[in-house]
């Protein structure tokens, strides 16, 4: 699933990772495009390994119930599990970015 790893899920949300490097060219700001490809490297390589983003399980493990039925499976797998349930009603990585963004330490 796309959405673990922050990619998105339409052609539109995977342009928009490349709309910052195109743009940081244009600048002629080298060195910033090449932190953003290699920042794109990475996601990409997290998605090849499946992997899910962390901070997706942890909001993940703020959920009680789904449907009014309890959920009580927070091992990795019974996160990712209810991670696909949430992404089908709709919820993507920028839900769960403004989630985490109300809770954050402010320093």
């Amino acid at each position: 699933m796309a959405f673990h790893s922050g990619i998105g899920s339409t052609m539109g949300d995977v342009d928009r990772h490349f709309e910052p490097i195109v743009s940081l060219i244009g600048a002629n700001e080298i060195e910033s495009a090449i932190t953003e490809i290699n920042n794109l490297r990475y996601l990409l390589f997290g998605l090849m390994n499946k992997q899910t983003a962390p901070n997706a399980l942890a909001f993940c493990c703020c959920i009680h119930s789904v449907n009014n039925v309890r959920w009580d499976d927070f091992v990795e797998e019974g996160l990712e599990k209810l991670l696909g349930q949430l992404s089908e009603y709709g919820l993507t990585q920028e839900h769960i970015v403004s989630y985490h963004q109300l809770y954050e330490k402010k320093s």
